[in-house]
């Protein structure tokens, strides 16, 4: 029975994640968005792999549920964002809104 040392369990001092600025509610968005009434609305989202191993970049246009799907490394700003602006530029006519759950 020898003794040995515990360490003591400390709650969360970690800081939280910043706000996004000037943020808009899913709530306050155009009805004609929800209406699926016109092509160039986009939902985005990010889907992440197995132990943090990549992440897939997918935008689906509501109306025609035309959807696009790109791999990136890491789920960085950066990274997303140039993959965002990577698969919207052929569309960049057609594109009036982009939600993000």
């Amino acid at each position: 029975h020898l003794r040995q040392g515990h360490k003591r369990y400390r709650k969360g001092l970690k800081e939280k994640a910043p706000t996004i600025k000037n943020a808009v509610s899913i709530d306050e968005r155009p009805s004609i968005v929800d209406n699926r009434e016109r092509f160039g609305d986009w939902e985005i989202d990010t889907v992440l792999g197995k132990h943090g191993t990549g992440a897939i970049v997918t935008i689906l246009e509501r109306k025609s549920r035309f959807y696009l799907a790109k791999k990136v490394t890491s789920k960085l700003a950066a990274e997303v964002t140039k993959a965002t602006i990577d698969m919207l530029m052929p569309y960049k006519d057609y594109v009036h809104t982009i939600t993000a759950d």
